[in-house]
């Protein structure tokens, strides 16, 4: 006689897809397990203590020492659950030959041929923790836009390097109106109006007006009022429309029982009063049903599938218990947990880890494709900021109010990636650590610095001065840019995921649209602007950032400041796109458009790894859309 299941449906990460989908399903009679491998004590007291952590030291998350090295997040780690690249390509054009072909916007490149051709390290991170990302995101809820979902049929790019673009298998039209439904879940605050010319359609209203722009928002605003972008690719002109950013944050007191944002300016890493949504409170009302139980510090690491059947369903989810002792020490138990219906919602990377370590005859789980780990993306940013002429006081507000998103789509895409501009309220923060580093440096050594009266009023004009603009670029899909098993085991023996990646030539030339539109925009800022190029990736012996000196041309004192290199988005995509339910289609993806794995009829893969194309715009509410998408399809599954 068979055992028993343990439950109806069983959910591997408890991050926000995860437990929108135990929520949902909880609250409609549905049993669920979900395995979470972090750590899921989120009192009130546990909340303060990552802010009282982070008001200390910046660091307000633990170090987790099981499953994964002796880092964390906001540590010194970069590359965080993987197997590190023994070295690293340049990553700027720096001591590099550059501008090898002619080509917009080539002056403005800030990425060496060796990352183009050989690849770089992965700079993206995630958490291990009961609400996963959110604990730490920005909040941002963009749509993707509708051609964003049409990316092949509508532009077709071509670009040196053989890459395809891809269309999804379901439209704008299709998410719609789950995009809805998701931004009156989680509690989005957004405009009325001043969407349209993105081409989007609205069958349900923003839950919460919109957050107020900031005043360095309004003073930009004035300053580019009527500009265009030209494009050298298209040759037309592109206008530069700054819209307010819609944010899974309250503009007003008791949406989602969560207060009105107070503008703390630290939203990432930590929230410090809940006013911007995490998954911690989908959490909690999945518990509230009685129908829900998750199982911290359990990490899957192996997907069961039956090879005696022809349809090979799974059968259940193995995974180790770990806890440590007072001196750090971990042990694990050993379990695996069995139900009718299995997601896996644990992150692009850590989904197709588990993946890869589960064997299923000759392959391993969802993989006949050979797409499972493959097409690893991310929105590498361009960063450059300015010292302004007048002051914009930084540091007020959420992290970002606005954006200009009249770049996001045109018929560019053709030729290069798109981007979108996310205006920084957090001044120098992202760029260069400030407030914390100029200060700092303004102090230097006993005998060298200022001090005292002189200190504070040089403190005082320098950081109500400062802005930053980072874009977020797009790549196509890369099927060498990928997710393997390295031969390294982590401290629980499970073996972590190498990662291969890079910056694709529509990338590269997307990176280097986005720094002359940037520059532009500044430049409007500025009555005398001076540029100068910096090289932060690798700082010289002292520690200092090196200054391009070859690149930096402007006489006088620099006051605009151009980033070689690229820094990552945290938005983790592709590692098991979804495509047609079809016979091409199954060749070339993992999923179908319900997000259900084409090799296994009983097994569903969330998140942002199942992008087909990776667009501009911030993945959360997409996310989020499609898991409550999911959790409608799998209840019609379990009650047909």
């Amino acid at each position: 006689m068979s055992q028993p299941l343990d439950c109806d449906v069983v959910i591997v990460g408890a991050g926000i897809a995860g437990s929108l989908v135990a929520w949902k399903l909880g609250s409609q009679g549905v049993k669920v397990i979900v395995l979470e491998s972090g750590p899921g004590n989120q009192s009130l007291a546990q909340r303060q203590s990552y802010v009282d952590n982070f008001k200390v030291s910046g660091l307000p998350y633990p170090l987790r020492p099981a499953a994964l090295k002796n880092y964390d997040f906001f540590t010194n780690s970069t590359n965080y659950y993987q197997e590190q690249p023994p070295t690293r390509p340049a990553q700027g054009p720096i001591g590099a030959q550059i501008n090898e072909i002619a080509e917009p916007f080539s002056d403005y490149n800030i990425i060496s041929t060796d990352v183009t051709t050989k690849g770089d390290w992965f700079q993206s991170n995630y958490e291990r923790q009961l609400g996963g990302a959110t604990w730490h995101w920005l909040g941002t809820t963009l749509r993707l836009l509708p051609t964003d979902f049409a990316l092949e049929s509508t532009y077709n790019p071509s670009v040196p390097g053989g890459l395809t673009a891809y269309d999804w298998p379901i439209s704008y039209n299709q998410i719609e109106p789950w995009y809805g439904l998701a931004e009156q879940t989680i509690g989005v605050s957004g405009p009325d109006e001043g969407e349209e010319y993105l081409g989007l359609t609205r069958s349900s209203a923003y839950p919460m007006p919109g957050i107020p722009q900031s005043y360095l928002d309004q003073q930009l605003i004035a300053a580019i009022q009527g500009e265009t972008f030209y494009d050298g690719w298209t040759k037309q002109n592109y206008p530069l429309e700054v819209a307010p950013t819609p944010q899974a944050r309250n503009s007003a007191p008791g949406y989602g029982g969560r207060p009105q944002c107070q503008g703390s300016s630290s939203c990432i890493p930590v929230c410090p009063i809940q006013a911007k949504y995490d998954a911690t409170q989908h959490i909690q009302l999945a518990q509230q049903t009685g129908n829900v139980e998750f199982r911290v510090q359990c990490v899957a690491y192996q997907v069961v599938a039956d090879t005696t059947n022809s349809n090979l369903p799974i059968t259940g989810i193995k995974y180790k218990n770990w806890q440590t002792d007072a001196n750090g020490n971990i042990s694990s138990t050993e379990g695996i947990v069995t139900g009718k219906i299995y997601v896996l919602a644990s992150h692009a990377v850590e989904n197709s880890k588990l993946l890869l370590n589960s064997p299923c005859g000759t392959i391993t789980v969802a993989n006949q494709s050979d797409q499972v780990g493959r097409n690893l993306a991310d929105h590498p940013v361009s960063l450059v900021y300015a010292l302004t002429d007048n002051p914009v006081y930084g540091y007020r507000g959420p992290l970002s109010t606005s954006g200009v998103e009249s770049l996001r789509d045109g018929g560019f895409r053709s030729y290069r990636g798109a981007f979108r501009m996310e205006i920084g309220n957090d001044a120098w923060s992202w760029p260069i650590s400030d407030p914390y580093t100029t200060p700092m440096n303004l102090l230097g050594t006993p005998g060298n610095g200022i001090w005292g009266q002189a200190l504070a009023e040089q403190v005082a004009n320098t950081l109500t001065r400062q802005i930053r603009i980072g874009c977020l670029t797009e790549q196509l899909p890369n099927p060498n840019f990928r997710v393997q098993l390295s031969k390294t085991p982590d401290q629980l023996g499970i073996l972590m995921p190498q990662l291969t990646y890079g910056i694709d030539t529509y990338g590269r030339r997307a990176l280097a649209a986005a720094v002359a539109a940037s520059v532009q925009i500044f430049k409007s800022m500025i009555k005398n602007p001076v540029v100068q190029w910096n090289y932060e990736e690798f700082s010289d012996a002292n520690g200092s950032i090196v200054i391009d000196q070859g690149r930096t041309t402007d006489s006088g004192t620099p006051n605009i400041f151009i980033r070689e290199g690229w820094a990552g988005a945290g938005h983790v995509m592709g590692t098991h796109r979804m495509g047609p339910d079809t016979d091409a289609g199954k060749k070339m993806s993992v999923t179908n458009r319900l997000q259900q794995a084409h090799d296994h009829p009983n097994l569903y893969l969330l998140g942002s790894g199942n992008w087909p194309s990776y667009a501009t715009g911030n993945p959360t509410l997409t996310i989020s859309a499609l898991a409550l998408w999911a959790a409608d399809t799998i209840k019609n599954q379990l009650s047909p």
